[in-house]
Parts: structure tokens; C-alpha cells; sequence
């Protein structure tokens, strides 16, 4: 089962991914690296992961969140 709490507390570390005042927010290198530490600490398995089942895992979170 996802963990949405989890989710919450590992976005909130990395506040370039939602807060828009900080420079950071329009950095899509840095986006990148926080969205993949994120997901490594979402799912174990996640540098085994392909990009593309990378890409599904972040669609079906998603698609969680929204209910």
C-alpha cells in the first residue's frame, strides 16, 4: 500500500518542488534531483527501476493522490 504520509513528509523536505517564491522552483535540474529522492524514498526499488516504469509509478501516484 502507498504511503501518502510518507509522500507528504518527503515533498515537504524539498520545498522547490511546490513553493514557486524560490529560485529553486524554476530549476528543472534540481526539480529532477529532488523528484528521484523522492521516489527512492517512496520506493525501495526505485534505482532498479527504467525510466519509463519510473514514469508509471509517478502516474499511479498520482492518480492516488487525486482519489
Amino acid at each position: 500500500m502507498f504511503d501518502i504520509e510518507k509522500f507528504i513528509l518527503e515533498v515537504k523536505k524539498k520545498p522547490a518542488l511546490y513553493d514557486v517564491q524560490l529560485a529553486e522552483y524554476r530549476n528543472r535540474e534540481i526539480k529532477a534531483k529532488y523528484w528521484y529522492d523522492v521516489g527512492s524514498a517512496m520506493f525501495t526499488e526505485w534505482d532498479d527501476l527504467t525510466s519509463k516504469e519510473k514514469k508509471e509509478k509517478g502516474r499511479r501516484t498520482i492518480l492516488l493522490l487525486q482519489g
